[in-house]
């Protein structure tokens, strides 16, 4: 079991026999061979932080290698963007990856089966640093491959669809939520994996090269433009000393005897 899951899983045990009392993090059992799975939680109250688990007892099948591999294939944390929908649905993870600052890793599958293990583990390893996306070859994303990597026309015979592949598109130029035409029709700052095969040590060394290098927890920018095309931050002003607010008040009151000495002056 730890051979076959090394690298994704941490296999270990606790001896019973030994007679002294398990760790609290263990919890209590009532008999053994008891198997327990601890992950993380995906919210933490520490940013950060893996130290808040949760805890399945197996209970799901036989005791044997293929059942129990396949329980923990199963709980591995995923989370990778997934797309069913079409074109529509890629530009709001892109926005979202624009909000972050984080490049995305876009992977179009050969066939429309369930997120493979090993990319689950890649979104888990790189949350934060990256957003990883799947788009498996169902009819509503048929048009996503040329729209965002290819030509756009879809008449161009020498640039074809060949799948699997996959793609990093990197971080937006032009800030949070962009939808800059330069930023997203500049097809020509994508970068296509070349390794030939898609096996796991290959796809980190990937990931690796072009993730961040820490991970994001705030949105670049904290607040979005409004309707006017102004940036929301810079209207708010900042707090007045005593002096400024008792200037304002004067002005104010000159203004207001100025108006009421000419009548009509709003007109113009």
């Amino acid at each position: 079991m730890a051979s076959s899951t090394k690298g994704i899983v941490t296999v270990a045990y606790w001896d019973t026999e030994g007679g002294s009392r398990p760790p609290r993090l263990l919890g209590e059992y009532k008999g053994t061979p008891t198997i327990r799975l601890f992950t993380p939680k995906k919210k933490q109250k520490k940013k950060g932080s893996n130290s808040e688990k949760i805890v399945l007892d197996y209970n799901h099948g036989e005791r044997n290698l293929k059942d129990l591999k396949k329980f923990l294939e199963y709980q591995i944390p995923n989370f990778v963007d997934r797309i069913k929908f079409g074109v529509d649905e890629y530009y709001k993870i892109k926005q979202k990856a624009d909000k972050y600052g984080l490049p995305i890793a876009l992977l179009f599958t050969s066939k429309p089966k369930p997120t493979s293990t090993s990319i689950k583990w890649l979104s888990t390893e790189y949350r934060r640093r990256m957003l990883v996306v799947e788009i498996p070859p169902v009819d509503k994303n048929s048009k996503i491959w040329n729209e965002i990597i290819g030509g756009g026309s879809g008449d161009n015979d020498e640039e074809k669809e060949v799948l699997p592949a996959l793609y990093i598109i990197p971080p937006s130029s032009s800030g949070s939520g962009s939808t800059d035409d330069d930023d997203n029709d500049d097809k020509s700052k994508i970068i296509t994996y070349e390794g030939g095969d898609y096996k796991r040590r290959k796809l980190e060394d990937f990931f690796n090269e072009h993730s961040l290098k820490e991970p994001v927890f705030e949105p670049i920018i904290v607040k979005d433009k409004d309707d006017s095309g102004t940036d929301d931050t810079t209207a708010e002003k900042p707090p007045q000393s005593k002096e400024d607010n008792s200037n304002d008040e004067k002005e104010k009151a000159t203004e207001s005897k100025e108006k009421q000495k000419s009548p009509g002056g709003d007109e113009f």
